[in-house]
C-alpha cells in the first residue's frame, strides 16, 4: 500500500451550487429526512413539481451531506440526477486522478470530516461550516488503493443495507399486526374521536437537557433526544436526569420520530419533548402507540415545529384490555427489534472500526500487481 498524501479540502473537493426553482422541473427531490441516519440509505423521495422553495441540484454519483445539524449524520450517494434541500450540501471531487467520487462518499463519513463538520455555527439550528471543511486537512491514499478500499467498505455497506431492508419489513408486519389488533378491539366500540391534546400531559424538562456538543459516547446516563437512534448519547451528570419508570413517549418536534423509554434519562436539547398520559390508568405504551399513528398521518412540515399540527390529531380510543393488548404486543416486538438493533449496530460499529483504519493507512489493503 502506498503512502498517504495530506490535502487541504479545498484542493480535492468542492461545493457545488447549482440551484433550481423545483416547480419548473420533473425531478427526484431529496429533503433530510429522505435520508436514513448514519447509513446513507435514501429512504422516501419527494416530486419536485409539488415543492416551491429553491433547490440544489446534484448529478448521478455526487455526494450528499446534511449541513443542518450534522452530528445526525446525513449522507448519501444517489445513482441519479436530481433535487436536494438548500441544507443538504452537493460535494464533488476537484480532480478525479487524485480523489474519486466513491472514495469520497467515505471521506465525508471519516472521523476527520466530521470533526470538521461539527463545528458549527448556530445554536437552535447548528450548521456546518464549509469554509471549516474545506480549510480542513485529509489524508488520501492513491487512486488505487481508494478502489480497493472502496470495495472493501462497499461490502460492508451491502451487509448493513441487507439487514436494514429486513428490519423494515419486519417493521412493516409489526405495525399491521398493532393495527389490526387495535381495530378488532374498536368493532363494538361506541368511542367517539378525541383530539390528542386531551390525553397527552406534557412534561417539563427544563435543567434536564443537554446540547449536542456534551454527548458522551458512554456515560452513566443515557441521552434520549429526537434522532433516529434510541439512545444518541450518553452523559455522566446524574443530577440533571429525568426518571421515568414506567416509561415516557419522547417526541421529535422536528422530526416527528417518536420513541419509548422506561427509566432514567436526559434529554437532548433541540427539540425534545416529553409526555405522559392524562390518564394515570392508560398503559404509557398505548400512548405511544396513539403519537405513532398520529405522527405517520401527520403532513411533514421539513424542519419546522410538529407539535402543534401533533397535539390536533383526533384518534379513537379502545377500551382497557385493548389498551392492555397494545401494550403486550408492544413488549414483545420492543424484544425482537432489541435483538435486530443489536446486529444492526454491531454491523455498523464493525464498518466504523474498518473505515478508520483504513482511511488513515494503519489497515493496509494489498493490490495485485
Amino acid at each position: 500500500m502506498r503512502d498517504f498524501n495530506i490535502y487541504q479540502g479545498s484542493e480535492i473537493f468542492y461545493l457545488s451550487n447549482k440551484k433550481l426553482n423545483p416547480s419548473k422541473h420533473d425531478f427526484p427531490t431529496i429533503e433530510l429526512d429522505s435520508i436514513e441516519q448514519g447509513t446513507g440509505k435514501l429512504l422516501e423521495l419527494y416530486d419536485s413539481k409539488g415543492l416551491r422553495s429553491q433547490k440544489n441540484y446534484f448529478e448521478a454519483g455526487q455526494v450528499l451531506f446534511g449541513k443542518l445539524r450534522p452530528y445526525l449524520k446525513k449522507f448519501a450517494r444517489p445513482k441519479f440526477s436530481g433535487l436536494c434541500s438548500s441544507e443538504i450540501w452537493v460535494v464533488d471531487t476537484i480532480n478525479k486522478d487524485i480523489l474519486s467520487q466513491e472514495y469520497l462518499f467515505y471521506l465525508v463519513q471519516s472521523s476527520a470530516f466530521m470533526e470538521a463538520a461539527i463545528t458549527m455555527a448556530g445554536t437552535k439550528m447548528p450548521r456546518s461550516s464549509w469554509e471549516v471543511v474545506s480549510g480542513f486537512n485529509y489524508s488520501l491514499p492513491s487512486i488505487i488503493d481508494q478502489q480497493k478500499i472502496v470495495e472493501i467498505l462497499s461490502d460492508c455497506d451491502k451487509a448493513i443495507e441487507l439487514h436494514s431492508t429486513t428490519m423494515e419489513k419486519e417493521k412493516k408486519l409489526f405495525r399491521k399486526l398493532l393495527l389490526e389488533t387495535h381495530d378488532s378491539f374498536l368493532i363494538n366500540s361506541d368511542s367517539s374521536q378525541i383530539c390528542l391534546k386531551e390525553l397527552i400531559l406534557s412534561q417539563s424538562i427544563r435543567g434536564h437537557q443537554l446540547p449536542r456538543s456534551e454527548y458522551l459516547k458512554a456515560g452513566d446516563t443515557p441521552i434520549i433526544d429526537q434522532s433516529d437512534d434510541l439512545i444518541s448519547g450518553y452523559t455522566n451528570k446524574k443530577s440533571i436526569s429525568l426518571s421515568f419508570p414506567k416509561g415516557a413517549v419522547i417526541f421529535g418536534d422536528h422530526t416527528r420520530i417518536v420513541k419509548f423509554f422506561r427509566g432514567n434519562f436526559v434529554a437532548g436539547a433541540d427539540g425534545t419533548k416529553v409526555f405522559l398520559p392524562v390518564d394515570t390508568k392508560m398503559p404509557v405504551e398505548y400512548l405511544y402507540f396513539l403519537l405513532t399513528k398520529a405522527a405517520e398521518n401527520m403532513p411533514n412540515l421539513g424542519y419546522s415545529r410538529h407539535f402543534r399540527e401533533l397535539k390536533n390529531q383526533r384518534m379513537r380510543l379502545v377500551n382497557t384490555d385493548g389498551q392492555l393488548a397494545i401494550r403486550s404486543l408492544l413488549i414483545d416486538i420492543w424484544s425482537h427489534e432489541q435483538k435486530q438493533f443489536q446486529i444492526f449496530d454491531l454491523l455498523k460499529k464493525q464498518k466504523r472500526g474498518l473505515m478508520q483504519q483504513l482511511l488513515t493507512g494503519k489497515l493496509k489493503v494489498k493490490v495485485a500487481a
